[in-house]
C-alpha cells in the first residue's frame, strides 16, 4: 500500500509538474519538444502527444487545408479532441488574417468554420465574403446598368442575399437615371423601376421617375 501511495503521489508530481513545464513553453516549439522528450522518459504517453500536437500546431501553414486535415487526424488519433477544440479559435485568427481581403479564402474559411462548429465566426466569415466579392463584381462592371441587374439577380439567386442584390439595383437606378435626358429615357427608367430588376419595392423611386416623366411630358404637350 505505501509503495501504491508513493507511485500515485510520484505520477501526481510529474503530472504537476508537466503543467507548469507546458505552460512556460508557450508558443515555443524547441521547448514543446524537450518536454516532450521528457515526457517519454517519465512514461507520460499522452502528455507527450500533447506536445506533439501543439508543436505541430505552431508549425503548421494554417492556411493550408491539407496540413489542417494531418492536423486534425493527429489529434483524432490521439484522442486529443480536447486540445483541436482549444486551438480552433487560433487557427481561426490566423487563417482570418491570411484572407485579408480574399473573398475566396473568406467562403473558404466560412465553410470550415461550420465543420467545425464555429457557427458565429462561420458567418461573421460569410458576411464579410460576401462584402468583398461585392467590391470586387461591382469595381469589375464599371457602372454599366444592365450589368449592374444581372449582378443583382445573381447575388439574389446564387449568394441568397437581397441586400447586396438591392445595393446593384441601386448603382443601375444611379446610372440610369444619370443617363435620363429625354422623356423616352425617363419613361425606360419608369418601366424599369416596375420590373422585376427594378425597385416596386420602393414606391418614392417610382414617383420620382414618373414626377420626371410629367414634367418633360408638360413641357412637350405629351400626355405621359
Amino acid at each position: 500500500p505505501k509503495r501504491l501511495v508513493r507511485e500515485v503521489l510520484y505520477q501526481s508530481d510529474l503530472e504537476a509538474q508537466f503543467d507548469r513545464s507546458l505552460k512556460e513553453a508557450g508558443d515555443d516549439v524547441s521547448a514543446l519538444r524537450e518536454l516532450q522528450k521528457w515526457c517519454k522518459e517519465n512514461g507520460l504517453e499522452q502528455e507527450s502527444r500533447r506536445c506533439e500536437f501543439l508543436a505541430r500546431l505552431h508549425v503548421t501553414q494554417l492556411h493550408d487545408k491539407n496540413k489542417l486535415a494531418e492536423l486534425r487526424r493527429f489529434a483524432k488519433q490521439h484522442t486529443l479532441e480536447r486540445e483541436w477544440v482549444k486551438a480552433l479559435p487560433q487557427i481561426y485568427r490566423a487563417r482570418l488574417s491570411m484572407a485579408a481581403e480574399d473573398h475566396v479564402a473568406l467562403y473558404d474559411l466560412s465553410g470550415w468554420c461550420i465543420q467545425n462548429g464555429l457557427s458565429e465566426e462561420a458567418v461573421a466569415c460569410r458576411r464579410m465574403a460576401l462584402e468583398r466579392e461585392f467590391a470586387f463584381k461591382v469595381s469589375e462592371v464599371a457602372g454599366n446598368a444592365e450589368k449592374l441587374d444581372e449582378l443583382g439577380r445573381w447575388f439574389g439567386k446564387t449568394r441568397k442575399s437581397q441586400e447586396l442584390a438591392d445595393k446593384c439595383y441601386d448603382l443601375s437606378y444611379a446610372a440610369r437615371k444619370k443617363g435620363a435626358t429625354s422623356p423616352e429615357t425617363w419613361w425606360d427608367l419608369v418601366k424599369w423601376c416596375a420590373g422585376p430588376a427594378g425597385r416596386r419595392g420602393l414606391p418614392a423611386v417610382e414617383e420620382e421617375a414618373a414626377r420626371a416623366v410629367s414634367a418633360f411630358a408638360s413641357a412637350k404637350n405629351i400626355k405621359a
